[in-house]
């Protein structure tokens, strides 16, 4: 929902508004609204519609039912590979077999 307010003293269907004050929403036309923002002579605020009150998906959990999730707690790092092989470039630490020739 738009509001609009007045940024200079003007008049709206020859109702006078000064700075400061409520301009009714119907009171300004749709095709002029860029134009009187432009010229410095209105300003339009969007507020955000209500939001209906959502439903928990599951149930808050309270202090007893702590820590009995399945999920890692937030401040643990998730396991991590080794490092590559430097000798050979190979991941996990595995070394290539050589290509030795048998004689």
């Amino acid at each position: 929902m738009k509001k609009y307010y007045a940024k200079k003293p003007c008049n709206f269907g020859g109702k006078d508004y000064y700075i400061g004050e409520e301009i009714p929403a119907d009171a300004v036309l749709p095709e002029r609204e860029n134009a009187l923002v432009k010229y410095g002579t209105i300003s339009v605020v969007e507020e955000a519609a209500p939001e209906a009150p959502q439903t928990p998906a599951e149930p808050p959990q309270t202090p007893a039912d702590e820590g009995t999730t399945n999920e890692p707690p937030a401040d643990t790092e998730p396991p991590q590979t080794p490092p590559a092989d430097t000798e050979t470039g190979k991941e996990n630490g595995k070394k290539a077999q050589q290509g030795k020739k048998v004689n």
